[in-house]
């Protein structure tokens, strides 16, 4: 009897010795597509990810527009730049369209058809089973996820252009209306050719500050003027100078120098500048309008190394950009506006910008190139939870020979699919993973197990055991039976006494 009943506790425990959690991967169809129609099995399903790089763009249109007098822009606005090179945008009005720098890569996961399980429920009514699981809606296994935008905020400074700006840039405080300088300038210090007719005209318009200016420029600039062409346009630039920018100067110098009674000198030094700077552009620096098409492209089915065409401009530089199945514009992005589109997108004469990715490190030094891949390995028995170890690699957006933006990320379909045991010799067994959600690799790990003899199960043998025994030791025991005896009796013979002092009948009789 005793041996039979221990043979009974021990069987029990090694027959729920070996805990087990088994995921099994769904089968691809022939088209690529994940199947269950084949599985009969019950059970919880959830994807690896696979990794979309997110480029964020910029393209700028510029509209450029000359002014009249832009070749004298160093005599009337010395210091400024104007907004082209004379030789270069003359005549009309002009665009361009411009790739910005700083570019931005960015990614996220999501569910990779060719890597579907499912958590299989296994086991029988005996044993206790729990499944806890946090996916995102999409279907990617996950606990936690985490995002940092670093905004960069641009903060405009402006203040007003005071003492440095006047004698820095125009000159415009040279003369004052009460006391005009007189310039007995002919000839500048490092003489040019051209000297005595440029010093001749500027003083004929009464444009005698802007002498000393001229003399300022070096003197390959001054020998590049042409009397013949430049004669008559010079005359025009110094009376417009006269005109429209030199009395708002004097304003200025005015208001600077306290010759002026406003009771608002603040607000009306800001509007004289701003009127001079919008003269100054338009007679002698041009004028520049820009607008921005900020875009969001979203990159698939990577290759390990290479390049990705993710745009292209044509000969005039407007944007051709065809969706594939591979590029696509992000769900979010700002639709591209027409005027940044060109008419003919057959790509055949346009400009690629392409992203070009490379491991980083080098591939033989990454830890995914050295572990093999679930499939490839072909682990015996079932397996647990897949998780991915990905690859990280270096992307760079090259455009014209001219990189615009580079990043370092990790990209889960170039790495490798690693699976855990499903079962281990032990009454529990208990994995607690985090997925990091873009990768599908671990971001923490954690194993439980119980062994089939532990302190507990030997405790509570031992108790079992040992009830067992004293029960048949104490069943045959003369002494043990008469003590048990004795005490019912002296218990009895008590409980009538307290009846009878109470005047009760005695309902226990020893």
């Amino acid at each position: 009897m005793r041996l039979n009943s221990l043979m009974l506790i021990f069987s029990a425990v090694f027959l729920a010795s070996c805990a087990k959690i088994v995921v099994v991967k769904v089968p691809n169809s022939p088209s690529g597509q994940s199947q269950t129609s084949g599985m009969t099995e019950d059970g919880v399903f959830y994807a690896l990810p696979k990794t979309v790089v997110r480029i964020a763009v910029k393209v700028d249109h510029i509209t450029v527009k000359p002014a009249p007098f832009m070749k004298f822009a160093p005599i009337f606005a010395p210091g400024e730049q104007p907004v082209c090179k004379f030789s270069e945008c003359t005549g009309t009005e002009k665009e361009k369209f411009e790739l910005e720098q700083g570019a931005s890569f960015s990614t996220f996961g999501e569910p990779d058809p060719d890597n579907v399980y499912m958590v299989k429920f296994v086991g029988d009514p005996a044993k206790d089973q729990m499944i806890s699981m946090t996916w995102t809606e999409t279907g990617l296994i996950t606990k936690a996820s985490a995002s940092v935008t670093n905004r960069t905020t641009e903060i405009a400074l402006s203040g007003l252009k005071l003492a440095a700006n006047i004698g820095a840039k125009a000159a415009f405080g040279r003369t004052v209306k009460q006391k005009p300088r007189k310039v007995i300038v002919e000839v500048c210090p490092n003489p040019s050719k051209n000297d005595s007719w440029i010093i001749s005209e500027l003083k004929k318009e009464n444009a005698e500050a802007q002498v000393f200016d001229y003399c300022n420029m070096n003197e390959g600039t001054r020998d590049k003027f042409v009397k013949s062409e430049d004669k008559s346009v010079l005359t025009q630039a110094a009376k417009a100078y006269g005109n429209y920018v030199q009395p708002l100067a004097m304003d200025r110098i005015n208001l600077l120098s306290g010759s002026s009674q406003s009771m608002e000198p603040v607000e009306i030094l800001n509007r004289l500048e701003s009127l001079i700077a919008q003269r100054l552009a338009a007679l002698y620096l041009g004028t520049k309008k820009k607008e921005v098409w900020e875009g969001s492209l979203e990159i698939r089915d990577l290759q390990e190394e290479g390049s990705v065409p993710v745009l292209h401009f044509d000969p005039t530089g407007k944007i051709c950009f065809q969706k594939t199945k591979q590029v696509d514009l992000a769900p979010d992005s700002k639709p591209i506006p027409a005027k940044f589109k060109s008419k003919d997108c057959s790509c055949q004469n346009d400009t690629a910008v392409n992203m070009v990715i490379n491991f980083y490190p080098n591939k033989e030094e990454q830890l995914f190139s050295i572990i093999p891949n679930d499939t490839s390995a072909k682990p015996s028995g079932d397996r647990s939870f897949r998780y991915r170890i990905p690859a990280q690699v270096k992307a760079e957006l090259n455009y014209a020979g001219k990189t615009y933006g580079a990043g370092v990320f990790s990209v889960a379909q170039l790495g490798v699919v690693v699976s855990l045991p499903a079962e281990k010799a032990s009454s529990k067994l208990q994995y607690d993973l985090t997925f990091l959600e873009a990768t599908g690799g671990l971001k923490s790990f954690k194993l439980g197990t119980t062994g089939a003899l532990d302190a507990a199960t030997l405790d509570a043998l031992s108790s079992a055991g040992g009830t067992i025994l004293k029960s048949e030791q104490t069943a045959n025991d003369e002494v043990t039976k008469l003590t048990r005896q004795s005490t019912i009796l002296n218990l009895k013979d008590a409980i009538c006494k307290i009846q009878k002092k109470y005047g009760q009948a005695c309902t226990t009789q020893p």
